[in-house]
C-alpha cells in the first residue's frame, strides 16, 4: 500500500459501519470488533477460584517466610514478571502483591492458583491469576475491578477485590498515567469501563478528559501479546463504539456518508458495494473503494471530511494500483 495511506481505526477493525454489513474495516487488525455495550457488564473477578484460603491464613503463611515487607514485595514482583514473560504479556511489572492462594480443577486435576495485583510500566493495573504449569494465566484490569465493585455496591452486595496498590488504587489517576505514557495530556474527568472482547482478549474503557475530549482505551488482557491502544472518541464512534462521557465530535462515518460524498462531487455511482481501505496519514482523506455498474473499471475515491481542505479525488482501479492501492471489489482489477 502507498506509504501515505494508513489503516483506519487500529483498535476496532472488523466492526461494521452500518447494518447490514455493507462495508467493513480491514480484517487484519488484531483487536477485532469491540464488545457490545448492551450485552457487556461487570461480572466475575479472579476471586472465582475454588477453595481459597483465608486472608489471615495467607498472611500467617507469608510471615513464616521471615522476609521483610520489601523482600516480600520483590518476591511477588519477580513471580508476576515470570508469569508475564511466560505468555509474552506486555507488562513491565513495576509493583505486585500476592492477594489470594487457592486451587481449581483443570482437566480433572487439582491446580494451585495464585492471584496477584500488578502494576505495569505502561500505567495499567491488573489482577492476574497464575496456574502453574497446568493452565495459562488470566486476569482483569483494575478498570473492570472498579466497575465490578461499583455494581456490587449499587446492588447492596459485598464488593469483591479492588485494586489497592498505590499505582492502581485511583482509576482516574491510572487512566491519566496511561494516556501520558502515550503522549496524551488529559486531566481525566471520568472513567467508564465498557467491556471485554473475548475474541481479541481485550478490555475496553472510556476515558473522558476535563476539556471535553475523550478516548477509548483498548487494554490487552493476560494471554494477549498486543499493546495498549488509545483511540479518539470520534474514531471509535466511526467504528460503532461511541463514547458516552464525551462528545464524539466530527462527522460519524457510515456507508451513506461516502455515497453522499460521491453525489456531492457529481460522481454517478450506485455504490452496490463499498470497501473502506484506510486513511491518508498526511492529507487525512478517507480512501474508499466502490463497485458501481456505472464504473465497471472500478472506482477508488479519496474523500476529505470534517472541513478537511484536501481535494476530493477519484481514480479507476488501474490508476489506483499505480499508487499501491489494490482494488478487491472489481473482478480482474
Amino acid at each position: 500500500m502507498n506509504c501515505h495511506v494508513i489503516v483506519l481505526a487500529a483498535a476496532f477493525a472488523g466492526a461494521c459501519l452500518v447494518e447490514p454489513c455493507a462495508a467493513q474495516m480491514p480484517s487484519s487488525n488484531p483487536y477485532g470488533p469491540p464488545p457490545s455495550t448492551s450485552s457487556t457488564s461487570p461480572n466475575s473477578m479472579p476471586t472465582s477460584t475454588l477453595d481459597l484460603i483465608s486472608r489471615d491464613v495467607l498472611r500467617q503463611k507469608r510471615e513464616k517466610l521471615g522476609l521483610t515487607p520489601e523482600q516480600l514485595q520483590a518476591k511477588d514482583k519477580a513471580e508476576v514478571t515470570v508469569l508475564a514473560n511466560s505468555i509474552q504479556f506486555p507488562c513491565d511489572v513495576t509493583n505486585a502483591q500476592l492477594l489470594l492462594e487457592g486451587s481449581e480443577t483443570i482437566d480433572g486435576k487439582n491446580v494451585k492458583t495464585n492471584t496477584y495485583e500488578a502494576a505495569c510500566g505502561n500505567g495499567l493495573g491488573y489482577f492476574i491469576v497464575g496456574r502453574g504449569q497446568q493452565g495459562r494465566p488470566s486476569g482483569f484490569t483494575c478498570f473492570a475491578a472498579d466497575a465490578t465493585r461499583q455494581a456490587d455496591l449499587k446492588a447492596q452486595q459485598k464488593p469483591g477485590l479492588v485494586c489497592a496498590l498505590p499505582e492502581n488504587s485511583d482509576v482516574k489517576a491510572m487512566a491519566t498515567n496511561v494516556l501520558l505514557r502515550q503522549g496524551k495530556n488529559c486531566p481525566v474527568r471520568d472513567v467508564k469501563w465498557v467491556g471485554i472482547s473475548s475474541k481479541s482478549n481485550t478490555d475496553f474503557t472510556e476515558i473522558a478528559c476535563g476539556d471535553g475530549t475523550g478516548f477509548i482505551l483498548a487494554s490487552p488482557l493476560p494471554g494477549s501479546t498486543l499493546k495498549p491502544q488509545i483511540v479518539k472518541c470520534h474514531d471509535s464512534a466511526m467504528q460503532g463504539l461511541p463514547c458516552k462521557l464525551s462528545d464524539n465530535g466530527g462527522q460519524i462515518l457510515t456507508v451513506q456518508t461516502f455515497k453522499d460524498a460521491l453525489a456531492q462531487h457529481h460522481v454517478t455511482c450506485d455504490g452496490s458495494d463499498v470497501r473502506v481501505i484506510g486513511k491518508e496519514s498526511v492529507t487525512q482523506r478517507h480512501v474508499v473503494e466502490f463497485a458501481c455498474k456505472e464504473h465497471p473499471e472500478g472506482l477508488v475515491a479519496f474523500i476529505p471530511l470534517d472541513d478537511n481542505p484536501a481535494p476530493f479525488e477519484t481514480l479507476d482501479c488501474a490508476a489506483a494500483a499505480k499508487r499501491g492501492i489494490a482494488c478487491k471489489l472489481t473482478p480482474g482489477r
